[in-house]
């Protein structure tokens, strides 16, 4: 760690201004891929798609289906976590039993390490202590450096909208600093 004292005063950045351009681990040949303009691309083996569609989302899916049973008017509902999407499940009604044949809604299951817009993982991620240390891209994992490096953070008051206002705290304890900031330096290494 360094000897001399830095001040973080970059309190407004937000983490969209550094989500303009995203690395990706591509889903097809899992090599570099790059995220911009609402479409992931690959250069190693012409992987491209667009968000436009919602077949195009590669992570976890969540499912939910319910409805007030026909026969006796009692609340009945199921969710699903799968990775698969299944179309129709049979929902059996706990007050009466009746068994209605009902269609599944799919929803894109959020995770930290992937992308927001196809669920893709990031390609500058790693685990740390349990956690998951990662960055949309090299500007923002320098972003993270620079916090994590200094020793003074200025912060606005009133002010919770940034990006380093909501990292983790394990991410803002000085007990992690160095070991964090050598994970930094791996994922450094990896080429944009």
């Amino acid at each position: 760690m360094m000897n001399q004292k830095t001040t973080f005063n970059e309190y407004k950045t937000s983490l969209w201004k550094l989500s303009e351009t995203i690395i990706v681990e591509c889903p097809k040949c899992n090599s570099r891929a790059r995220i911009k303009d609402s479409k992931v691309s690959c250069l190693s083996c012409g992987f491209n798609k667009k968000t436009e569609n919602s077949k195009n989302w590669y992570g976890p899916l969540y499912g939910c289906t319910g409805r007030n049973c026909a026969r006796c008017g009692q609340f009945i509902n199921k969710f699903f976590n799968e990775d698969k999407e299944i179309e129709h499940f049979n929902l059996k009604c706990h007050g009466c039993g009746n068994i209605t044949k009902e269609k599944i809604t799919w929803h894109p299951q959020r995770h930290v390490g992937h992308d927001p817009y196809f669920g893709i993982k990031l390609y500058l991620h790693t685990e740390y202590k349990n956690h998951i240390l990662w960055a949309y891209n090299h500007e923002h994992l320098s972003f993270m450096k620079n916090y994590i490096e200094s020793s003074i953070r200025a912060r606005e008051p009133n002010s919770n909208g940034s990006m380093a206002s909501r990292f983790p705290k394990w991410m803002k304890e000085k007990k992690n600093r160095d070991s964090i900031l050598k994970e930094i330096q791996k994922l450094e290494l990896k080429q944009d």
